[in-house]
């Protein structure tokens, strides 16, 4: 009669407990890496991949959201100021900035007086500029 071998030795199988689930789970949502986590339950990345495939695809997804749903939360309290503006700018496209356009009399480019002209005739450009700003503006001439 023949008796059957189950282990032909080395190391017995790993077999993943509830413990060793929640640990990859809760160390892949911090951001952990992966080896680091295999390292500490004491087995290989291979055997991380094969026994926890699902805790490393969709830990990190759960810790974003449930961190989304807190941000919104305080966003939309109105009791923390920063996280309403942090929600939009990340998810509304805010911005601080602001976007200043020159142009010159009308729309058109800017005029430029060059300083290679005579004082009196930077004198009478000036004032032909002016008398446009005040037309454009429509403030009375001060004389």
């Amino acid at each position: 009669m023949k008796t059957k071998i189950t282990n032909r030795g080395g190391r017995p199988p790993y077999e993943p407990t509830e413990k060793d689930r929640r640990i990859v789970e809760s160390m892949i949502a911090y951001g952990v890496a992966t080896q680091e986590v295999a390292r500490v339950i004491g087995i290989s990345p291979h055997t991380m991949y094969k026994y926890f495939r699902d805790e490393l695809e969709t830990s990190a997804v759960k810790a974003n959201s449930k961190v989304a749903e807190t941000a919104y939360a305080m966003a939309v309290s109105g009791k923390c100021p920063a996280a309403t503006f942090f929600w939009l700018k990340c998810r509304a496209q805010w911005r601080e900035t602001t976007h200043l356009e020159h142009t010159g009399f009308d729309g058109n480019p800017i005029t430029m007086i060059h300083s290679n002209m005579t004082d009196q005739e930077a004198s009478a450009a000036y004032a032909q500029l002016r008398s446009r700003d005040e037309v454009f503006l429509r403030r009375p001439k001060n004389n």
